[in-house]
């Protein structure tokens, strides 16, 4: 049925309706009823009937018709209420990104100012003409540029980026200038920032130093007075970039010389350090420090490390280093105490390379090492350098170059707490397994448990079986591992599987580690102590190794 026949009918049914009697009786509504039924002609009234009945079917019809009709009208409008909110939405996060853009803008602007700024206070520190071909000044540009292209975690945070920028602008002289408007008021680590100042800005001052050089081509007559005149830089008559540069060494802190291949070079003056020292009354021990490394550190200027070259120099001053550590250990402060550690450990690590492949013939290398472990047996690097000399001689003594690493196991052995320690006894975590041996006893021993497999291992092996089966969850083989008198074993296998739930605790504990210290307690008793990596003298954790009928088994966990 189409809209206008349908309007039409309902039309006719609503004029029906209202010609209705609107106050009809009851009872003559009844009366009629009744006289209806006395008279039987139904056959008579029948089309009404169906006409009727139809009627109200149709109505039916109609109102259904009419309910879905609304329904959709109902959905269309739900559909566009929720794209009115999409686009709203979408308003919103386009007024949020442009609100965003500006800050960003206006960040960016604000970090360039105050760059521009400080570029230019750096400029006037160092008392010359433009700082923009320094290499100091150049990183921080790309760091700044890095930041905005990169939507680094830093953009937006202007403290870190402005005290960023202030870290880069340091020279070394205001940092002199700190502790002299102090009159020696220092705490400890201000006193090595001087030094961290010197080499830091070496390595920028000696780059656009060399650019220079490589610009302007001088010959050998004005580079002598380079060196000559570098207390009076206003009376060399060449390049202005240069005079300028050899005023910033003198007021800086540094000198110019030649090298061993007669080429210039800019070197920290230690002698003026150590004169600063001197008046602020500091200990004797940072002196000292200072005057043993001057021979090899004022020329690293990160150029070239003339260490490598010179390697077989530094046994002197690692036992020098030595000496300084134990005569001064019980007023050595943190701070000196860390550097003293981390250059033996990377002179000691350059010294057992051979200077990383330095070129000396293998004979030289071993007479050099042979002659260490003849005159020296009572220093500290004697147990490292005869462990390289072992693998040397497993290896033909070919020099592979930066194969032995003894970083982190001289600082244990220098620790209070294993000091008493030997070098045999630390060993580095660098594989899972934490023995290579391991996976294979593993897949023999899980299936029946047979003690003989155990004979012939360490307690370090065991230990490394132990975690391994842990890890895996595998709480029957581990459970077997545990000492009879331990009171694991005392427990049943479900209840221990129970109390120790994390599977991955062991595992977790040997990717924090750096190293493990086995320490003998006697001959049936071995402590094994996992080592943090970023400090040293932190114990995670200590695993208790018993020796039973012969064999090592696990005591106890968690006991230091």
């Amino acid at each position: 049925m189409d809209e206008q026949k349908f309007d039409e009918l309902l039309h006719e049914m609503q004029e029906s309706y209202e010609r209705f009697p609107e106050f009809a009786e009851n009872q003559s509504i009844m009366e009629q009823m009744k006289n209806e039924k006395r008279q039987p002609n139904w056959k008579k009234s029948f089309p009404t009937l169906v006409a009727v009945a139809g009627l109200i079917v149709f109505v039916i019809m109609a109102l259904n018709f009419m309910d879905t009709d609304a329904t959709i009208a109902g959905n269309s409008n739900s559909d566009n209420e929720k794209e009115v909110i999409e686009e709203e939405k979408g308003k919103q996060s386009e007024l949020d990104n442009r609100a965003e853009d500006l800050e960003t803008i206006k960040f960016k602007a604000e970090v360039e100012e105050y760059l521009e700024e400080a570029k230019e206070e750096f400029r006037k520190n160092l008392g010359v003409e433009n700082v923009d071909n320094f290499q100091l000044v150049k990183h921080a540009e790309g760091i700044v540029q890095d930041i905005f292209q990169n939507n680094n975690e830093l953009n937006h945070r202007w403290s870190d980026v402005k005290n960023m920028i202030d870290h880069y602008f340091i020279t070394p002289q205001m940092q002199v200038e700190k502790l002299d408007n102090r009159n020696g008021n220092y705490v400890n680590y201000e006193l090595l920032e001087i030094y961290y100042s010197l080499t830091s800005f070496l390595y920028s001052l000696q780059t656009t130093f060399v650019e220079l050089l490589n610009e302007y081509q001088l010959d050998e007559s004005m580079q002598e007075d380079i060196v000559r005149l570098q207390e009076q830089p206003e009376n060399f008559n060449g390049p202005q970039e240069i005079a300028e540069i050899m005023h910033v060494v003198k007021e800086q802190g540094y000198l110019l010389e030649k090298d061993e291949n007669q080429e210039l070079i800019i070197v920290i003056d230690f002698n003026r350090l150590q004169n600063y020292l001197k008046e602020w009354d500091v200990s004797e021990a940072y002196i000292s420090y200072f005057e043993v490394i001057k021979t090899v550190e004022k020329h690293v200027t990160g150029m070239r490390d003339p260490l490598h070259d010179n390697w077989r120099e530094l046994d002197s001053v690692l036992l020098e280093l030595e000496e300084l550590y134990f005569t001064y250990i019980d007023e050595i402060d943190q701070p000196l105490k860390e550097e003293i550690i981390n250059n033996s450990e990377y002179y000691l690590q350059v010294y057992l390379n051979g200077g990383f492949g330095g070129g000396d013939p293998i004979d030289e290398a071993e007479q050099e090492y042979r002659s260490f472990l003849e005159n020296h047996t009572d220093s500290i690097y004697w147990s490292f350098v005869n462990k390289a000399v072992e693998e040397y001689e497993e290896n033909d003594w070919r020099l592979s170059g930066n194969s032995m690493d003894p970083y982190g196991s001289l600082r244990i052995l220098l620790s209070d707490r294993f000091k008493n320690s030997e070098l045999d006894d630390i060993i580095s975590l660098n594989r899972w397994p934490l023995h290579n041996n391991t996976n294979s006893t593993y897949s023999q021993y899980k299936k029946e448990k047979d003690g003989e497999l155990l004979k012939d291992l360490s307690a370090f092996e065991v230990m490394s079986l132990f975690i391994y089966a842990y890890s895996r969850g595998d709480s029957e083989t581990y459970y077997s591992l545990f000492a009879k008198d331990s009171e694991w074993s005392e427990m049943d296998q479900e209840t221990v599987s129970d109390e120790l739930y994390n599977q991955n605790y062991w595992f977790d504990v040997t990717q924090q580690a750096s190293h493990v210290v086995t320490e003998q307690i006697d001959d049936n008793t071995v402590y094994i102590h996992f080592i943090e990596s970023w400090n040293m003298e932190h114990i995670i954790d200590t695993l208790q190794m018993t020796k039973e009928d012969g064999l090592w088994k696990v005591n106890d966990i968690s006991i230091d």
